[in-house]
């Protein structure tokens, strides 16, 4: 089961408490958070399926609560909304424009961070910031990037000593840090790990990712490390730095 302060994170998005659930028990609330944007994701979440091992809560979109509610009344397998065919019927009713994101939910436990090492790793300081924007622009050419956000996103990050990166041949090439999130910053934070294809495979994420974590468990706050279930690579980096599944979910959101 979850911690009282990840518990407390997913009950704010979801809208509803994860507090005492019966074995087997599906719960479904219905939120106003399910027609807006989510901080920093630009995006909207019509319906999020979160499970608890053979625990379910499913957040919905006010309007959509019914027919919800009739499509998974009868799933008595958790794992059913993993199959493609729910998914569809899930989907269906949040509309064309809508996405299904299948996600594991994992976390790091204080005794449980194993720290890896790679040439070139450190924590970084505020003179990489300009070479951390241009690391930000080479992992996504395409993208339309403010620099300003970025930039007081890894400033916090500096500050706070949880910003990690790779510099080999004269650049970055690799760097753990943690976003700016929707609410409870103060005592979670949601590490990602990127690093340029080229120089992926040797040990680089790992090692960035490690000693992230590891300053943010430091700071006596929770890592909460999201990634979709497609990207086995992550999860391999993930668990190799000692982070274990917590919970799933499943996102049907706005494309």
């Amino acid at each position: 089961m979850l911690d009282d302060v990840t518990r407390e994170y997913f009950e704010i998005y979801l809208g509803g408490s994860l507090s005492g659930m019966a074995s087997g028990e599906l719960r479904v609330y219905q939120t106003k958070r399910r027609s807006t944007n989510e901080e920093g994701w630009g995006y909207t979440v019509a319906v999020w399926v979160f499970l608890l091992g053979d625990h379910r809560a499913i957040s919905v979109r006010p309007d959509l609560k019914d027919r919800i509610d009739e499509a998974v009344i009868s799933l008595d397998n958790p794992k059913a909304f993993f199959d493609e065919s729910v998914q569809q019927q899930i989907q269906s009713i949040c509309g064309e424009d809508f996405a299904t994101v299948a996600i594991d939910i994992l976390s790091c436990r204080p005794n449980e961070v194993r720290l890896h090492s790679c040439a070139g790793s450190r924590r970084m300081t505020e003179g990489d910031v300009d070479e951390y924007l241009t690391f930000k622009r080479t992992m996504w050419p395409n993208s339309d990037l403010d620099p300003e956000c970025y930039k007081t996103d890894i400033l916090r990050n500096i500050r706070d000593g949880i910003a990690y990166a790779v510099f080999q041949d004269g650049k970055m090439v690799s760097n753990a840090s943690a976003p700016h999130i929707a609410h409870m910053q103060e005592v979670v934070e949601e590490p990602g790990v990127e690093t340029l294809l080229e120089y992926r495979k040797q040990g680089c994420g790992k090692a960035v990712l490690s000693h992230c974590t590891k300053a943010i468990l430091d700071l006596g706050r929770v890592p909460i490390y999201r990634l979709s279930k497609s990207n086995i690579a992550s999860l391999r980096t993930a668990k190799s730095v000692g982070y274990r599944r917590i919970a799933e979910s499943v996102l049907f959101r706005r494309r």
